[in-house]
């Protein structure tokens, strides 16, 4: 059956899926090797802090206008502008030591990632119209968990292999970055030349299909969801790291090993929401994976057994987010082509600001009540998510089919 879906794939929409992977491959070797780079390169740690921040500030600045300008532009002028600021800004933070220019270098890379982000699943949508739209996002989704995992270990790489062609602390991680910049750019300045904005994603007027309650509400749902689940991520997420080395004793080395096989384990689980969405349908899905995860989570609380704790660490991640991608697609399907961008930056930025302050909160609440607190905070708030699922999109559509039969039958 999924080879059958594969099948009607188009080759722009592979080409997508490998531009969504090759961005996703670069980023993760980026996180891997650019605090090193700038360390080598003489940043003290305080200054490395403010140019993470404005990477962070240049992506939130930018993520609710790319709907509106992409409205007024045109997705492929948007998109070109966006990769501009990218590309810029990666080079600017691959080829400069200075402070200031790695700072201005990142506020322009989080910049143009935004804008590729809020701009990338509608564009899927695009595609994905006469195809199975779960089983699409499902695919691009697990080819960019696999990518990430493979630019995790590139990031670990390739420095000592540059280490071989050249010499010294700095050069062989600025080569890193230049190379997964490279891969990024590559499939996506071919992706540009082939799109071309379609009939789905027109210039139209926002103010009068953006006043229909229905969609205002359908956005309203979503970032409840997604918001009470960034500020549980935010708690825990983070921190996880050291939950397993200083709690359990998990070795650096063993950490980075269940990291990379939990990548894998998602990648492959992302893969099979699509068919179980498909039969399925998205809410159930997500109520049944959110379920399994919060449980799992309120048990990793408790297990001490090293072994036990690295299998519910990957299960529990796999549950969490197989059917994301498939998820956050699902939420805008319902709007217009010229909404679904506005609609996507507005659930991102639902998530973003939870997550945040989760994550800020989490130092105090563990000084004040341990992990366990934060455990059962987060499994709280996936709770609440879940619940949201059901009350929104099950018992809401339930009672709307039951309204509807009613005046049929009047």
């Amino acid at each position: 059956m999924v080879r059958h879906w594969l099948g009607h794939f188009s080759s722009s929409l592979w080409l997508l899926i490998v531009t969504a992977a090759g961005a996703s491959l670069c980023l993760s070797v980026f996180s891997v090797v650019f605090n090193l780079y700038a360390s080598a390169a003489g940043v003290t740690p305080q200054a490395l802090g403010i140019i993470n921040a404005a990477t962070a500030i240049g992506s939130g600045i930018a993520i609710l206008p790319t709907g509106l300008i992409a409205n007024r532009w045109g997705r492929k002028r948007t998109l070109i502008c966006g990769g501009i600021l990218f590309a810029s800004g990666s080079l600017l933070q691959s080829t400069t030591e200075g402070t200031l220019s790695l700072t201005f270098g990142g506020f322009l890379a989080g910049a143009g990632g935004a804008i590729a982000e809020v701009l990338t699943i509608p564009i899927f949508l695009e595609y994905a119209a006469s195809i199975d739209q779960g089983l699409v996002l499902s695919v691009s989704g697990a080819a960019q968990v696999a990518a990430g995992a493979l630019g995790s270990a590139l990031g670990g790489i390739l420095p000592s292999w540059w280490n071989h062609f050249t010499s010294g602390a700095v050069r062989p991680l600025r080569f890193t970055l230049l190379t997964a910049l490279a891969a990024a750019l590559v499939p996506a300045l071919i992706f540009l030349f082939r799109y071309h904005d379609t009939p789905n994603s027109p210039s139209v007027q926002l103010p009068s299909p953006w006043r229909q309650s229905s969609w205002t509400a359908q956005i309203a749902r979503g970032s409840a969801i997604v918001g009470t689940v960034g500020l549980g991520a935010g708690l825990t997420i983070p921190y996880l790291n050291l939950y397993f080395i200083q709690r359990l004793h998990s070795s650096l080395a063993e950490y980075g090993l269940l990291v990379g096989l939990t990548s894998l384990s998602v990648a492959l689980g992302t893969l099979l929401a699509g068919p179980l969405i498909r039969r399925f349908g998205v809410p159930s899905i997500m109520i049944a994976t959110q379920g399994i995860a919060t449980a799992l989570l309120v048990a990793l609380a408790y297990v001490r057994v090293h072994i036990y704790a690295q299998a519910i660490y990957l299960l529990r991640n796999t549950a969490m987010d197989m059917a994301q991608p498939a998820a956050t697609g699902w939420l805008i399907h319902d709007l217009p082509p010229a909404l679904q961008p506005l609609g996507y930056g507005i659930l991102l930025i639902a998530f973003q600001l939870p997550w945040a302050l989760g994550s800020s909160a989490s130092g105090f609440i563990r000084a004040y009540g341990g992990f366990k607190l934060t455990f059962a905070m987060t499994s709280l708030c996936y709770f609440i998510s879940t619940l949201l699922w059901i009350i929104f999109f099950v018992h809401h559509n339930s009672r709307e089919k039951l309204t509807e039969t009613q005046q049929t039958s009047a």
